[in-house]
C-alpha cells in the first residue's frame, strides 16, 4: 500500500510542469487569449508564471504574474483611427517598430533580469509570436522546449519560423484587404509587400533583435539560434473562419478556444434583450479602439439613425453619450459573448478583430465590418468572401452608410445562411479546441526533443525551399544550350547545323530514356503480367 502511495504521488508529480509564458502585447484582446489557455494549464496542475502586462482579476491558484503594465501607458492615448489610411510600407515598417519597442521594454524589466539571474528551472516555455523575435531566446536561456503563440493564422508573421511554404499567390499578406482569391493585380502588390515585409524583417529588424538577445540575456546566444527552435506553434484559426492553407505538422489550429457559452447576462442587459421583439443590434469596435474617437458629430448622427430603428442597440462605448434614445443601451464594457449567444441578438457591428469574428461564426450571428489597422481589413476581406459580412470602409462610415448596410444584411437571409453555415463548419470538430490546445502542449512536455515535429523544409534557405536554386540552374543549362547552339549555326551551314543539333539532343535524350528503360525492364520476373 505504501509502494502504491509513492508510485501515485511520483505520477501525479510528473504530470506538474513549471511553465514560464511571454505574452508581452499590450493588446487586451491577446490577454484574453494568452491567460485562457494559462488559466487552463494552470487547473491543470501545472504552475505557470506569465510574463505580461496584465494580470487575472482574481488570483488563481499556480498562476504567478511577472507585470510589465508601464508599457501601456505609451497605448493609451492612441487614436487607432488615424492608422486606417497607412500604406502597407508604413504600416509593416510600424508594426517592427512597435514589436521592437515591446521586446526591449519587457526584457528590461528589473523582475524579467532578476528571474534571469535566478538560476530556476521550467520545463517549457510558450512566447506570443508577435514581432518579438528576441523573446524566443528564453526558451534557449532555460533550456526548455519552446512552443509559440500566433494571435493569427498562419501568415508572413509565422511561416517561416516552423518552415511552413508561404506562396503570396494565394496567402494574403496580413496588412491588405484580400482573400486568397487575388486578381492579377492584387496578386502583384500581395507579392510587392511579402518580399518588402521579408527584406525589412531580415536586414533591418532581425539585427535589432540579435543586439537585444546579447544585451539582456546572460547567456551568449544569436538570433538565429532561438529563431528556429520551436516545438510546437498554436495557431488562433480555423478554416471555417481564415480559409484553409496548408501547414506542417507543428503548427496546429486551435481557433476560438477562448469562447465560452456559459457565460451569463447580468439581468440588466436580460432584461433589455428579452425585450428586444423585433431585434437587437451589438455594435463593438473591440478592446483596442475607442469610440470616443470618432468624429463628434458622426456619433451624434449615428445616434439619430439608431433612434429610427425598430431594434434595440448595445454600443460599447467608452464614454457616457448624452440624450440617448431609449432603444439604444451604452456601456463601458459588455459580456460579448453572452450577447452575441443570445436569441434576440440578429447583428453584430465590429471592427472585425479577429477574436470577434471568431465569436460571430461561434454563435452564428452575421456581420457588419468597419476595420481600421492590422489584421482587421483582412479579416473583413475573407468574412466579405464567405458571404457572412458586409464591410463598410471607415471614410465611407456614416449614419446613412450604416442604415444602409443593417437594412442589407437583415433583409438578405444569404448573411444569416452563410453564417450558420460557417457555424456549423466550426463546430463540426474530433476535439473542442481547447482539449486539442492542452493535449498539444503536454505532449511537447514529455517529448523534450524539440525535433520530433519539426519538418525538414526549416533547415533549407529560402531559395533552396522553394527551388530558386533548381530554376536558376535550369535556366542557366538553357542559356549555355542556346549559345553553343546559336555559335554551332553560324560557324556551318545553318541548316545541316540545326537538324544536327536537333539530332543529337533527341538521340542523347532518347539513348539515356532507353538505357533506364532496359535496366528496369531487365528487373521484372519473366512472368509477370499486368
Amino acid at each position: 500500500m505504501f509502494l502504491f502511495l509513492v508510485l501515485f504521488i511520483i505520477t501525479d508529480f510528473a504530470k506538474c510542469a513549471r511553465i514560464l509564458a511571454i505574452f508581452p502585447a499590450p493588446g487586451y484582446s491577446q490577454f484574453i487569449l494568452g491567460e485562457k489557455l494559462m488559466v487552463e494549464l494552470s487547473q491543470n496542475g501545472h504552475n505557470v508564471t506569465v510574463i505580461g502586462p496584465y494580470e487575472p482579476k482574481t488570483p488563481i491558484e499556480n498562476y504567478t504574474t511577472i507585470s510589465t503594465s508601464g508599457i501601456l501607458q505609451q497605448y493609451e492615448s492612441v487614436n487607432w483611427f488615424q492608422f486606417e489610411s497607412l500604406t502597407f510600407v508604413t504600416s509593416i515598417m510600424g508594426s517592427h517598430k512597435s514589436g521592437l519597442k515591446i521586446t526591449e521594454y519587457t526584457l528590461a524589466n528589473p523582475k524579467v533580469q532578476e528571474l534571469l539571474q535566478s538560476g530556476v528551472n521550467f520545463d517549457l516555455v510558450i512566447v506570443e509570436q508577435f514581432f518579438c523575435e528576441a523573446l524566443f531566446g528564453f526558451a534557449k536561456h532555460f533550456n526548455a522546449p519552446l512552443v509559440v503563440f500566433s494571435s493569427i493564422g498562419p501568415s508572413e508573421w509565422n511561416n517561416n519560423q516552423m518552415g511552413n511554404p508561404h506562396l503570396p499567390s494565394y496567402m494574403p499578406m496580413t496588412k491588405l484587404t484580400y482573400n486568397s482569391q487575388m486578381n492579377f493585380y492584387q496578386r502583384i502588390k500581395n507579392t510587392a509587400a511579402f518580399l518588402f515585409d521579408a527584406t525589412y524583417k531580415r536586414y533591418v529588424t532581425y539585427p535589432i533583435h540579435d543586439k537585444l538577445l546579447k544585451k539582456y540575456f546572460p547567456k551568449s546566444m544569436d538570433l538565429e539560434d532561438v529563431l528556429y527552435n520551436a516545438s510546437l506553434m498554436l495557431l488562433n484559426s480555423h478554416y471555417s473562419i481564415t480559409e484553409p492553407f496548408p501547414l506542417v505538422p507543428g503548427m496546429v489550429e486551435i481557433g476560438g478556444f477562448h469562447v465560452s457559452n456559459s457565460e451569463a447576462l447580468p439581468k440588466k442587459l436580460e432584461t433589455f434583450l428579452d425585450g428586444a421583439k423585433d431585434g437587437a443590434i451589438y455594435f463593438s469596435m473591440g478592446t483596442n479602439i475607442k469610440s470616443s474617437n470618432l468624429n463628434p458629430n458622426l456619433i451624434q448622427d449615428i445616434v439619430d439613425m439608431f433612434s429610427q430603428l425598430k431594434l434595440k442597440v448595445l454600443w460599447k462605448f467608452d464614454k457616457t453619450i448624452p440624450k440617448l434614445p431609449p432603444n439604444v443601451l451604452v456601456e463601458k464594457w459588455f459580456p460579448q459573448n453572452a450577447i452575441l449567444g443570445h436569441v434576440n441578438t440578429k447583428l453584430f457591428i465590429s471592427h472585425c478583430g479577429l477574436l470577434s469574428t471568431t465569436e460571430s461564426v461561434y454563435f452564428g450571428v452575421p456581420m457588419i465590418a468597419i476595420p481600421v489597422f492590422g489584421d482587421q481589413k483582412m479579416n473583413a476581406a475573407k468574412a466579405e468572401h464567405f458571404g457572412f459580412a458586409l464591410t463598410i470602409p471607415y471614410p465611407l462610415l456614416s449614419g446613412e452608410t450604416l442604415r444602409q448596410g443593417i437594412s442589407e444584411v437583415l433583409s438578405d437571409s444569404k448573411y444569416v445562411e452563410n453564417v450558420k453555415l460557417r457555424s456549423r463548419l466550426y463546430h463540426d470538430r474530433p476535439v473542442k479546441p481547447l482539449d486539442l490546445a492542452m493535449f498539444w502542449i503536454d505532449f511537447t512536455i514529455r517529448n523534450k526533443n524539440g525535433t520530433t515535429l519539426r519538418f525538414a523544409g526549416i533547415e533549407l534557405k529560402w531559395y533552396q525551399l522553394y527551388l530558386l536554386d533548381i530554376t536558376a540552374f535550369c535556366v542557366l543549362i538553357i542559356i549555355a544550350m542556346a549559345i553553343v547552339g546559336k555559335y554551332v549555326i553560324r560557324k556551318f551551314n545553318w541548316k545541316r547545323s540545326c537538324s544536327t543539333l536537333c539530332f543529337c539532343y533527341f538521340f542523347f535524350f532518347t539513348l539515356k530514356a532507353s538505357n533506364q528503360d532496359e535496366a528496369f525492364l531487365s528487373n521484372i520476373p519473366s512472368d509477370f503480367c499486368v
